[in-house]
Protein backbone atom coordinates (compact mmCIF):
# COMPACT_ATOMS: atom_id res chain seq x y z
CA UNK A 1 0.00 0.00 0.00
CA UNK A 2 1.30 3.35 -0.71
CA UNK A 3 2.04 5.80 2.07
CA UNK A 4 0.98 9.10 2.11
CA UNK A 5 4.20 10.90 0.60
CA UNK A 6 3.91 8.78 -2.20
CA UNK A 7 0.29 10.11 -2.75
CA UNK A 8 1.67 14.15 -3.02
CA UNK A 9 3.39 15.22 -6.44
CA UNK A 10 6.75 14.51 -6.23
CA UNK A 11 8.30 17.74 -5.92
CA UNK A 12 6.21 18.23 -2.60
CA UNK A 13 6.87 14.91 -1.32
CA UNK A 14 10.45 15.37 -1.77
CA UNK A 15 10.37 18.82 0.76
CA UNK A 16 8.25 16.24 3.19
CA UNK A 17 10.81 13.80 3.27
CA UNK A 18 13.41 16.51 3.94
CA UNK A 19 11.79 17.48 6.87
CA UNK A 20 10.66 14.22 7.97
CA UNK A 21 14.52 13.42 7.89
CA UNK A 22 15.61 16.21 9.83
CA UNK A 23 16.78 15.74 13.32
CA UNK A 24 14.81 16.42 16.17
CA UNK A 25 14.63 19.65 17.63
CA UNK A 26 16.08 18.97 21.08
CA UNK A 27 13.46 21.26 23.52
CA UNK A 28 10.72 18.76 20.96
CA UNK A 29 12.40 16.07 22.09
CA UNK A 30 12.81 16.90 25.37
CA UNK A 31 9.08 17.79 25.86
CA UNK A 32 7.71 14.56 23.92
CA UNK A 33 10.15 12.86 26.28
CA UNK A 34 8.92 14.14 29.60
CA UNK A 35 4.90 13.31 27.84
CA UNK A 36 6.12 9.73 27.35
CA UNK A 37 6.98 9.72 31.39
CA UNK A 38 3.20 10.52 32.05
CA UNK A 39 0.54 7.85 33.04
CA UNK A 40 -1.67 9.40 30.26
CA UNK A 41 0.81 9.27 27.44
CA UNK A 42 2.96 6.74 28.29
CA UNK A 43 1.90 4.03 25.75
CA UNK A 44 2.43 6.40 22.98
CA UNK A 45 4.92 6.05 19.83
CA UNK A 46 7.63 8.34 19.23
CA UNK A 47 6.08 10.10 15.97
CA UNK A 48 2.65 10.68 18.68
CA UNK A 49 4.56 11.77 21.32
CA UNK A 50 6.43 14.27 19.05
CA UNK A 51 3.13 15.54 17.11
CA UNK A 52 1.62 16.48 20.85
CA UNK A 53 4.67 18.33 21.64
CA UNK A 54 4.28 20.48 18.90
CA UNK A 55 1.30 21.31 20.55
CA UNK A 56 1.92 22.18 23.86
CA UNK A 57 2.54 25.53 25.61
CA UNK A 58 5.25 25.79 27.92
CA UNK A 59 4.22 27.99 31.36
CA UNK A 60 5.94 29.52 34.11
CA UNK A 61 3.99 30.09 37.26
CA UNK A 62 5.53 31.94 40.70
CA UNK A 63 5.19 30.10 44.32
CA UNK A 64 1.53 31.08 45.11
CA UNK A 65 0.04 32.39 41.68
CA UNK A 66 -3.08 30.46 40.66
CA UNK A 67 -2.71 28.51 37.39
CA UNK A 68 -6.87 28.22 37.46
CA UNK A 69 -9.60 28.51 40.03
CA UNK A 70 -12.57 26.40 40.83
CA UNK A 71 -15.76 27.13 38.90
CA UNK A 72 -13.26 28.68 36.06
CA UNK A 73 -13.74 27.18 32.17
CA UNK A 74 -11.75 24.07 32.02
CA UNK A 75 -9.65 24.53 28.28
CA UNK A 76 -6.85 22.46 28.56
CA UNK A 77 -4.72 19.83 30.68
CA UNK A 78 -1.61 20.64 32.57
CA UNK A 79 1.51 18.81 32.63
CA UNK A 80 3.96 19.53 35.33
CA UNK A 81 7.17 20.06 34.32
CA UNK A 82 8.67 21.00 37.36
CA UNK A 83 7.86 22.53 40.72
CA UNK A 84 5.11 21.60 42.58
CA UNK A 85 0.63 22.34 42.56
CA UNK A 86 -1.85 21.89 44.86
CA UNK A 87 -4.96 21.11 44.15
CA UNK A 88 -7.66 22.31 46.92
CA UNK A 89 -11.28 22.81 47.29
CA UNK A 90 -12.27 26.32 46.84
CA UNK A 91 -13.11 27.99 50.06
CA UNK A 92 -11.69 25.67 52.01
CA UNK A 93 -8.03 24.73 53.55
CA UNK A 94 -8.82 21.02 52.09
CA UNK A 95 -6.08 20.05 50.53
CA UNK A 96 -6.98 17.41 47.78
CA UNK A 97 -3.62 16.58 46.43
CA UNK A 98 0.45 17.90 45.55
CA UNK A 99 1.54 17.41 42.01
CA UNK A 100 4.79 17.06 41.47
CA UNK A 101 7.07 16.35 37.97
CA UNK A 102 4.97 14.30 35.50
CA UNK A 103 1.86 14.63 36.69
CA UNK A 104 -1.36 15.69 34.48
CA UNK A 105 -4.05 17.68 35.53
CA UNK A 106 -7.34 18.93 34.16
CA UNK A 107 -7.52 16.38 31.26
CA UNK A 108 -11.18 16.07 31.52
CA UNK A 109 -11.03 19.86 29.58
CA UNK A 110 -10.19 18.09 26.11
CA UNK A 111 -12.95 16.23 26.05
CA UNK A 112 -15.61 18.81 26.61
CA UNK A 113 -16.88 22.34 27.97
CA UNK A 114 -16.57 21.77 31.76
CA UNK A 115 -15.81 24.05 34.79
CA UNK A 116 -12.72 23.19 36.71
CA UNK A 117 -13.50 21.72 40.25
CA UNK A 118 -10.62 22.40 42.14
CA UNK A 119 -8.60 25.12 42.36
CA UNK A 120 -4.64 24.20 40.91
CA UNK A 121 -1.95 26.92 42.87
CA UNK A 122 2.02 26.77 42.38
CA UNK A 123 3.31 26.05 45.63
CA UNK A 124 7.28 26.29 44.39
CA UNK A 125 8.02 28.15 41.41
CA UNK A 126 6.15 25.72 39.02
CA UNK A 127 7.07 24.81 35.26
CA UNK A 128 3.95 23.34 33.11
CA UNK A 129 3.20 22.67 30.22
CA UNK A 130 -0.50 23.31 28.71
CA UNK A 131 -2.79 21.27 26.13
CA UNK A 132 -5.90 23.45 25.00
CA UNK A 133 -8.65 22.27 24.22
CA UNK A 134 -8.86 24.31 20.32
CA UNK A 135 -5.86 22.89 19.69
CA UNK A 136 -6.27 19.43 20.74
CA UNK A 137 -9.72 19.29 18.41
CA UNK A 138 -7.66 21.14 15.62
CA UNK A 139 -4.95 18.22 16.21
CA UNK A 140 -7.90 15.60 16.20
CA UNK A 141 -9.12 16.04 12.67
CA UNK A 142 -4.84 15.68 11.46
CA UNK A 143 -4.14 12.48 13.76
CA UNK A 144 -7.43 10.86 14.46
CA UNK A 145 -5.70 7.77 15.59
CA UNK A 146 -3.30 10.02 18.60
CA UNK A 147 -6.58 11.64 19.14
CA UNK A 148 -8.55 8.30 19.64
CA UNK A 149 -5.73 7.48 21.46
CA UNK A 150 -5.60 10.14 24.24
CA UNK A 151 -9.25 9.98 24.68
CA UNK A 152 -9.46 6.41 25.61
CA UNK A 153 -6.10 6.74 28.20
CA UNK A 154 -8.26 9.81 29.79
CA UNK A 155 -11.75 7.17 30.07
CA UNK A 156 -9.33 4.41 31.65
CA UNK A 157 -7.85 7.75 33.97
CA UNK A 158 -11.84 8.59 34.29
CA UNK A 159 -12.68 5.12 35.23
CA UNK A 160 -9.68 4.56 37.76
CA UNK A 161 -10.78 7.49 39.81
CA UNK A 162 -14.60 6.99 39.90
CA UNK A 163 -13.18 3.38 41.53
CA UNK A 164 -11.25 5.12 43.90
CA UNK A 165 -14.19 7.21 44.56
CA UNK A 166 -16.37 4.52 45.48
CA UNK A 167 -13.69 2.74 47.15
CA UNK A 168 -13.59 6.00 49.42
CA UNK A 169 -17.60 5.77 49.38
CA UNK A 170 -17.65 1.96 50.94
CA UNK A 171 -15.12 2.87 53.25
CA UNK A 172 -16.60 5.92 54.65
CA UNK A 173 -19.63 4.02 55.20
CA UNK A 174 -17.88 1.05 57.23
CA UNK A 175 -16.70 3.66 59.30
CA UNK A 176 -19.89 5.47 59.94
CA UNK A 177 -23.00 3.88 59.86
CA UNK A 178 -24.85 6.73 59.58
CA UNK A 179 -22.99 8.37 56.44
CA UNK A 180 -25.18 6.44 53.68
CA UNK A 181 -28.43 7.70 54.78
CA UNK A 182 -26.62 11.47 53.96
CA UNK A 183 -25.34 10.76 50.97
CA UNK A 184 -25.93 10.37 47.59
CA UNK A 185 -25.95 6.71 46.16
CA UNK A 186 -24.28 7.26 43.20
CA UNK A 187 -20.64 8.78 43.72
CA UNK A 188 -20.91 10.47 40.20
CA UNK A 189 -23.51 12.93 41.98
CA UNK A 190 -20.64 13.86 43.83
CA UNK A 191 -18.75 15.32 41.11
CA UNK A 192 -21.49 17.66 39.80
Amino acid sequence: MPSLLDRLPPALAQRARAVLQQPEHPRRAQIADLLGTTALFARFARPALLALADLVHERRYAQGETLYAQGDPAVGLYIVQEGVLRLCAEGTEDELSREGPGAVIGETALLGDFRRTETAEALHETGVLGLFRTDFRTFLKREPKVGLMTIVAIGQRLAARDELLRRTLREAHQQMPGFASTQPSDPALLLG
